[in-house]
């Protein structure tokens, strides 16, 4: 009668409470991080459109336009599937009106678009609305993780 040890990863097993528990954390750190560059890369989906929208239909610039969206929301939906691992929906969700921010800010660069005063007020709106919330769900998480101990 001998002792099966299948798919037992000592490492995890035995470490101590507090390295897991700052793993857990880092690992969602990580994630939100993640989660901000995929973000960004969405964001320049939008540029592409709009550059794809300037060229005649079906012409070379369209198809290279259309291609360049193609390869960049791919790698946003690559990187929306690893952050989902770690994050909650509703947050990654919640998380995606920066885009509102990155929207002025390529309009403005790329295509010489005016921002004016109330966008720059809705923008900032939404960002302090995405602190707010990336903050609640944190202090849940904190509270959850207390009541567990």
């Amino acid at each position: 009668m001998g002792i099966v040890m299948q798919n037992m990863n000592f490492d995890d097993h035995w470490e101590p409470m507090e390295k897991k528990d700052s793993g857990k954390k880092n690992s969602k750190v990580r994630a939100f991080f993640l989660l901000q560059i995929g973000l960004l890369i969405f964001s320049f989906g939008g540029i592409c459109s709009k550059m794809a929208g300037k060229q005649e239909f079906l012409s070379l610039g369209f198809i290279l336009f259309m291609g360049l969206l193609v390869a960049v929301l791919g790698t946003y939906a690559l990187i929306w599937q690893q952050v989902l691992k770690e994050l909650p929906l509703i947050v990654a969700y919640g998380c995606k009106g920066i885009i509102v921010f990155y929207g002025l800010l390529w309009g403005a660069l790329f295509f010489g678009e005016q921002i004016k005063p109330n966008m720059i007020i809705g923008a900032v709106i939404v960002l302090i609305g995405i602190i707010f919330f990336v903050k609640g769900d944190a202090e849940e998480e904190s509270r959850e993780e207390e009541s567990h101990e």
